[in-house]
């Protein structure tokens, strides 16, 4: 699954479509500041965030859709739609997606990300379950550890 989001960022990057490339090559700042966010969590819970422009994001919505028509269980697809949907700020359809492929796969990565979501949107009992398993699966992680604290703070303990 880790492959197919990495592919992303090479892809993104190797045509000049990231902010993360020089901004001679990125095009107009304004396509990369609406664009779509493609944040990419590495082993070890570090986060790379780039921006990739809307027109980009719909062409990765695209191709993972057509691969998810060929195979239901290409988990990786739906972590890959959902990250685009999630940079876009279409957080259902990014939460339907990481759900998808959270059934398929229970990836500490996808479960992150969707716990990321219900965080920001004030959802917290769902973050709190979330954050909760990635810790089970990846206890070596301190950033979910870190978030799923500052929410018990938030909310005045467990």
């Amino acid at each position: 699954m880790r492959h197919a989001v990495h592919f992303i960022v090479v892809f993104c990057c190797a045509l000049g479509l990231c902010a993360a490339t020089s901004p001679a090559q990125a095009g107009p700042k304004e396509d990369c500041e609406r664009g779509a966010s493609l944040r990419v969590t590495l082993s070890d819970g570090d986060v790379i965030r780039l921006h990739v422009s809307d027109q980009l994001a719909d062409v990765i919505i695209r191709g993972c859709s057509q691969v998810i028509r060929r195979d239901r269980k290409a988990g990786w697809a739906y972590l890959a739609r959902g990250a685009m949907y999630y940079g876009k700020g279409e957080y259902q359809r990014a939460i339907a997606d990481y759900s998808k492929s959270i059934e398929i796969d229970q990836s500490a990565d996808t479960y992150y990300e969707r716990a990321s979501i219900y965080h920001s949107k004030g959802d917290f009992e769902r973050a709190i379950a979330d954050y909760s398993k990635v810790i089970r699966l990846a206890p070596d992680r301190w950033s979910p550890l870190s978030l799923r604290g500052d929410i018990y703070q938030a909310k005045g303990g467990p």
